[in-house]
């Protein structure tokens, strides 16, 4: 039989012990803590601790993570957290505005860092249109520097299929393109002993562009489906809006490649 004191201590450690999901949640409070008061190396230390924890962490991880990247200078990976953010919380998110004013003094510090102006003589502007859009693609765009709307979209896709990768005993996910329509699935597993990668190529002519999915809480998972064969494709972690994000992205990529556009 136990001691008393070899019982209390046993409990103690047996009730401290949270489970990874509430655990991600106490170390969030944490890293709020230390970034307000200025321990930046500390919330970095912090955040990766959430990220070992090998559960999907809250949205409002990722609004963190881009405070943190954007101390360290880390300006574009510091962008790609805050776009994970916006995107997969809303408008509606307690941070939403915060992180639209910090993307906005990101991308002006890329800005000014590329912009060099030799002395008496004028800056080179050119002006891509009188008025900038306000649709899905164009904001991808702008948040993500890209040169056109097809990177937005790669971009934008694979940095959600790499945040949302289901664990690593799963496949990991790299979608690419090629001429003409054609999309491209890279998937990287192991089959226990070794790496493994396999690659697919859909050719999107007559492809519905809207993807099905379907999730399970327990595990907290999603399943993608072909846009050919509409039989099981991509599994993320994550919850439908996860799921909802990245299938509306590939949309818009599928139909601007069955346009030809890029």
């Amino acid at each position: 039989m136990l001691s008393a004191t070899l019982y209390t201590v046993f409990y103690a450690a047996t009730v401290s012990a949270l489970s990874p999901e509430f655990e991600a949640d106490r170390l969030m409070l944490l890293a709020q803590e230390q970034i307000k008061d200025d321990q930046i190396s500390q919330a970095e230390i912090t955040l990766q601790q959430i990220q070992d924890l090998k559960v999907t962490p809250p949205s409002e991880y990722y609004f963190l993570k881009g405070q943190v990247l954007s101390f360290s200078e880390r300006t574009q990976e510091a962008i790609d957290s805050l776009v994970i953010y916006i995107e997969s919380s809303g408008k509606d998110a307690e941070y939403y505005t915060s992180s639209l004013r910090l993307i906005s003094q990101l991308k002006d510090k890329q800005d000014s860092s590329k912009l060099t102006i030799e002395p008496n003589s004028d800056p080179n502007i050119e002006w891509t249109g009188t008025k900038r859009s306000n649709s899905y693609v164009d904001q991808l765009r702008f948040l993500y520097g890209a040169k056109s709307d097809q990177s937005a979209l790669l971009q934008h896709i694979n940095n959600m299929l790499n945040t949302y990768q289901a664990g690593s005993d799963t496949p990991g996910y790299a979608l690419a393109t090629q001429a003409p329509a054609t999309l491209i699935t890279r998937t990287k597993g192991t089959d226990g002993i070794s790496e493994v990668r396999s690659t697919d190529k859909i050719t999107l002519y007559g492809v519905n562009p809207y993807i099905e999915f379907s999730c399970t809480r327990q595990p907290q998972q999603c399943q993608l489906m072909h846009p050919a064969t509409d039989q099981p494709w991509l599994t993320i972690a994550g919850d439908q809006q996860a799921a909802r994000e990245i299938s509306k992205a590939i949309a818009e990529l599928i139909k601007l490649l069955q346009t030809g556009r890029q």
